[in-house]
């Protein structure tokens, strides 16, 4: 196992090798990318934020659901795997949709058209290309501070600790009202 470096001092999560090498052996380059990836994956705290089922699927409360990826992020993996073989999947181009005797391979190039599909349809829907690197994560960083503790500042509100996940609806005035424990009434007596 390869020690997850970035966020050694808050878990001792490790990267593990997964299915992707089911079509033969990824150059270190690429392979490194998908390091990155797992070990995002499993240690990264704000990845929480994007699990799909907390709570009310224990068969698969990990899978993560449209967790924003920096485009550039994305375009060096897809630039540094681009001639690698990987499993496209049978079910969306998802490499989790594959086995050992999988016919699906293919070089990344050839299964993703760039980078934006490669990261929006590699893992299923965990992932998705943000061109907006102020609200978009990094699978792996080098910094001693996590910068996705930034960008999780930045798409949540901070004061009211409230997230609006991507195509999510807004609070509405009468449902904010109930959380602060004042009705609509009380807010529009207030205003005058």
């Amino acid at each position: 196992p390869i020690p997850c470096v970035p966020w050694q001092s808050q878990t001792s999560g490790q990267y593990q090798r997964r299915v992707h090498g089911v079509c033969g052996t990824l150059s270190p380059a690429c392979e490194r990318f998908f390091v990155y990836e797992s070990c995002f994956y499993e240690c990264e705290p704000n990845t929480a934020l994007y699990r799909r089922h907390l709570g009310d699927n224990p068969d698969n409360e990990w899978e993560m659901y449209q967790m924003p990826i920096s485009a550039d992020f994305a375009e060096a993996f897809y630039f540094t795997c681009h001639a690698d073989s990987v499993c496209g999947g049978t079910e969306g181009k998802n490499i989790f949709w594959c086995d050992d005797s999988s016919t699906q391979c293919g070089l990344v190039s050839d299964i993703y058209e760039d980078a934006e599909e490669m990261i929006n349809k590699m893992f299923g829907e965990a992932f998705v290309y943000e061109t907006a690197e102020d609200q978009a994560y990094t699978m792996w960083f080098y910094e001693s501070e996590n910068p996705n503790d930034a960008i999780t500042e930045c798409l949540f509100d901070p004061i009211e600790d409230q997230y609006q996940p991507p195509g999510g609806e807004e609070l509405t005035e009468e449902v904010e009202s109930e959380l602060s424990g004042s009705t609509p009434q009380d807010l529009s007596s207030n205003s005058n």
